[in-house]
């Protein structure tokens, strides 16, 4: 049976991604607004960096693509389906420059 976490993986990714309102300011800060609990200064303005480009990634017409893709046919665990999913996860992840292989595990699947 194949590992599906990396698709649970993406699928939350996505989610977090697709909803920008939840990583947007309520209002208008900068690094010298506020500090960051448990940054040094110079760490906050990196961390700040960081936050800014994070928050430039959401875009909802690759979003929908990718959960068109995700729920186009069932991919039950242990189907060519579900294999065709990992396969479609692993290099999309790969695309974005992030390390991401299978691994095959035997388990025990009762269906009914």
């Amino acid at each position: 049976m194949k590992n599906t976490r990396g698709i649970l993986t993406m699928i939350l990714a996505l989610g977090l991604l697709t909803a920008p309102a939840i990583f947007r300011p309520v209002h208008s800060q900068t690094a010298i607004d506020v500090a960051l609990d448990g940054f040094t200064p110079e760490g906050a303005a990196a961390e700040r960096r960081w936050e800014e480009q994070f928050r430039a990634v959401p875009d909802a017409k690759s979003a929908r693509e990718h959960l068109r893709r995700l729920t186009a046919a069932p991919h039950v665990a242990g189907t060519k389906e579900d294999y065709a999913t990992d396969i479609y996860v692993r290099d999309q992840m790969r695309s974005y420059g992030l390390p991401a292989e299978l691994k095959e595990y035997d388990v025990l699947l009762p269906y009914p």
